[in-house]
């Protein structure tokens, strides 16, 4: 009995450290698989990129870039909305696959039509994009400005170097907007952190 007493809180104990390992966030687990620099660590630098200015809210849009890495660690990409009325979303996260960690062109693909409802016509966000690689170390940011319109837009052909039919997704941006002028069941207008 007294054997059972002295493992029971060394189970508990182990049980506790295996959940707070696996409750790591994304964020979290890729910030602890990090590797050290080195004097020849350099970061990645974004080469060429675009975007649409203009856009009707509801259409999948897509933010193509170019990307090179003379140590060829990419390991993902970040991208950071700001809306103007509600400020800036939480960080969305693209993982790059092995064969694009040296040199590559894409882009991420924006559903704009959010599960929150409309947003106010003319609204306006930016966009900006960076890639991290293994060691921690960031591109330079690219920041598009972007408007939400409701009338049909003539998008542009993206130029080159994305003007070829190859030009992979890389995946999605997953962030819906928030009408930061929405009332609550009170008819309250509220904005982010503000009621």
């Amino acid at each position: 009995m007294r054997k059972i007493i002295l493992i029971f809180p060394l189970l508990l104990v182990s049980l506790w450290l295996m959940g707070c390992t696996t409750s790591m966030t994304g964020s979290t687990m890729a910030t602890a698989m990090l590797a050290a620099p080195t004097a020849d660590s350099k970061p990645p630098v974004i080469t060429s990129f675009f975007g649409p200015g203009l856009a009707r809210y509801g259409d999948p849009i897509g933010f193509y870039i170019a990307v090179e890495d003379p140590n060829n660690d990419m390991m993902r990409v970040a991208v950071v909305i700001t809306q103007q009325g509600y400020g800036t979303y939480e960080t969305d996260w693209t993982y790059l696959n092995a064969d694009q960690q040296g040199r590559f062109k894409g882009y991420l693909q924006w559903n704009t039509l959010s599960k929150h409802g409309s947003i106010p016509e003319w609204n306006r966000v930016t966009v900006g994009i960076s890639v991290m690689d293994k060691t921690g170390l960031w591109s330079n940011e690219v920041v598009i400005p972007l408007m939400f319109v409701y009338n049909a837009v003539g998008y542009e052909p993206p130029p080159a170097p994305f003007d070829q039919r190859d030009v992979p997704r890389l995946g999605y941006i997953h962030i819906d907007l928030f009408n930061p002028f929405r009332g609550d069941n009170n008819g309250n207008i509220w904005m982010r952190g503000i009621r």
